[in-house]
């Protein structure tokens, strides 16, 4: 039962949700992720705006990627969902 493909689609498809779920609430309350802290960067932007990029990361990572890798060519490192919102993700201030 637990193999079945339909159960292993499901909870896949859950798991990403989940995911992208956790990731956007961390980005909306904290302005950052835990890979974004890691890397010392944070958004700014309102949380509209944040919630806009959220979105659009989903088709720019399903079409095979192609909207994340987008930011190698791009001159500014930005991805499609970056250009789409109007925010990226900037270095983290020094105190």
């Amino acid at each position: 039962f637990i193999f079945n493909p339909s159960v292993v689609l499901v909870t896949g498809l859950f798991l990403l949700f989940l995911n992208w779920a956790l990731v956007t609430a961390q980005e909306v309350v904290f302005q950052t992720s835990l890979g974004k802290k890691f890397f010392g960067l944070q958004l700014k932007g309102t949380v509209g705006s944040i919630l806009l990029r959220a979105v659009f990361s989903i088709p720019s990572s399903l079409m095979f990627g192609l909207g994340n890798l987008w930011a190698l060519a791009d001159s500014q490192r930005r991805c499609w969902h970056d250009l789409a919102s109007g925010i990226q993700p900037h270095e983290i201030a020094e105190l």
